[in-house]
């Protein structure tokens, strides 16, 4: 035994450039010796050889350490278990996450992989974490960062060579690089689709059902109006920015504002501008804005309409509330109707400016449909697709406009030469107007300021409380009503009612 021992020792020091397989085999055929290939490979390391490198084929076999078992227990957060290849990860107020080794693999190569990172929210959808936050507590656990190779520490532990791990990496470059390909030639196509699927299913669908559903049916309460004479006055009503669907908090904690508290407060200011107003006399109209910020969301991602988060401060879900948004904007249009024609101007705001057109445009074709219907002319809706919208009453000039697009700066700066170019392009008679007056909104506070040259720029209030974010910036303590700007047909400003 001895002997045999000595012989196939000798024979693999003097045929060392062969592989294991080629060594066995050889020993078997020259020496009539029976031994395997994973034989070989052990005396290789007793006799003090270097280890050889094999093909991938054979890893499993000749190339890999000697298998593990039991509990491998490392630092405070990771315990392995060898013996079923499982990774328990201990990830604190989460709790314990545990997953096979391939799974551990997939979680690292998911969140690192050069071309286009997953976010740790999007790895939590696909793993099944708990939270976005227990994904980057897993990796710091586990040693790996976005910058990290995509190829975990446990792989290579258990056999994978350099030559494999770059060889694996350029393949996955490769197949990146073909994808981006592909995306960027059909990403017009893809984002059409996309914008129309969204659009569709989260709110035209439910204007649909919901304009379906209940306009048909709508009943208002009537107001009780004393028989007046008509002035020479038009009502410009300063309203907008009620942010339907924000939740706010006082500083106990106490809510003080969500969606039953913006419908109650809406109402009661309506009818309180009303009745001061029929005071005096009757309009010969109104002018309403709708739109300019009356959503607090543009999206079921609770986001506005560039994408800043709102959830925070959002109650409800937006395609629910998309009905009652639609029930107030309605009913606030039809109780001012009751007492005057009213002129209803789109101005979309940067919180919900895809939902604020949509609105407009299906108020635009219902009144049209119902004016011709009944003959009576209530209520005119006007959509422009245009930052600024000139409308002309007497020797009047109204500029509506949301002003979330240009600060208040560079408003007052410029004012003068927007009137110059865009007043015309609108149907706007220059020779006739005395009066110019721009009516902005967004900046939530009241604000009345003679620009000179019969130009005068005046800022809506709103009704809205603050959130966590105007809490924290400062932007407090302004006054919570609605305003009335009434307007002589020949002599301009008359009077301003607050509520």
């Amino acid at each position: 035994m001895k002997n045999q021992n000595s012989k196939i020792n000798e024979f693999i020091k003097k045929n060392s450039g062969l592989s294991y397989d080629e060594l066995s085999d050889r020993i078997r055929q020259e020496l009539g010796l029976e031994i395997n290939s994973e034989s070989v490979r052990k005396r290789y390391s007793r006799l003090g050889l270097p280890p050889k490198k094999v093909n991938s084929q054979n890893r499993d076999l000749l190339d890999l350490p000697e298998p593990k078992s039991g509990l491998d227990i490392r630092g405070e957060h990771i315990v392995i278990n060898w013996s079923n290849q499982t990774i328990i990860t201990d990830l604190g107020e989460w709790g314990n996450f545990p997953c096979s080794f391939d799974m551990h693999n997939a979680i690292q190569r998911s969140y690192v992989t050069a071309g286009e990172n997953d976010t740790a929210a999007i790895v939590a959808m696909k793993f099944d974490f708990p939270h976005a936050k227990a994904v980057q507590l897993y990796a710091k656990h586990h040693g790996f960062t976005k910058s990290s190779l995509p190829q975990t520490d446990l792989e290579f532990e258990t056999g994978l060579t350099v030559e494999e791990a770059v060889a694996r990496n350029i393949q996955t470059m490769k197949r990146e690089t073909y994808k981006k390909t592909e995306r960027a030639k059909w990403k017009v196509t893809q984002d059409a689709a996309n914008k129309w699927f969204d659009f569709h299913h989260n709110v035209l669908k439910p204007f649909e059902n919901h304009i379906e559903e209940f306009l048909p049916k709508m009943k208002l309460q009537k107001l009780n109006l004393p028989k007046l004479e008509k002035e020479k006055v038009a009502s410009v009503i300063g309203s907008s920015d009620l942010h339907f669907m924000k939740q706010c908090y006082d500083a106990y904690g106490k809510e003080i504002y969500n969606q039953e508290i913006a419908l109650q407060k809406i109402g009661e200011h309506t009818a309180r501008l009303i009745a001061k107003k029929l005071q005096s006399g009757v309009p010969e109209k109104f002018y309403l804005t709708i739109g300019g910020d009356d959503l607090h969301i543009d999206n079921p991602m609770q986001t506005t309409t560039k994408g800043t988060p709102q959830s925070n401060s959002t109650q409800g879900s937006y395609r629910i509330a998309l009905g009652p948004y639609l029930d107030m904007t309605i009913a606030t249009i039809e109780c001012f109707a009751q007492v005057a024609p009213v002129e209803v101007i789109l101005t979309p705001g940067n919180h919900n400016e895809n939902t604020a057109y949509l609105l407009g445009t299906a108020l635009e074709r219902y009144y049209a449909l119902r004016n011709k219907m009944n003959g009576n002319h209530k209520v005119n809706m006007t959509v422009r697709f245009h930052e600024r919208v000139y409308m002309q009453y007497g020797s009047n000039c109204f500029i509506f406009n949301h002003m979330s697009k240009m600060s208040l700066v560079k408003t007052k700066k410029d004012l003068h030469k927007l009137i110059l170019s865009e007043a015309r392009s609108q149907g706007i008679d220059l020779q006739t107007v005395r009066n110019f007056t721009m009516f902005g909104q967004h900046l939530h506070h009241d604000l009345q300021e003679d620009l000179g040259g019969m130009v005068e720029l005046i800022v809506f209030m709103s009704l809205s409380e603050e959130d966590d974010w105007h809490q924290d910036s400062g932007y407090v303590g302004s006054k919570k009503r609605l305003a009335m700007y009434n307007y002589h047909r020949d002599n301009g400003k008359d009077s301003v009612i607050y509520s």
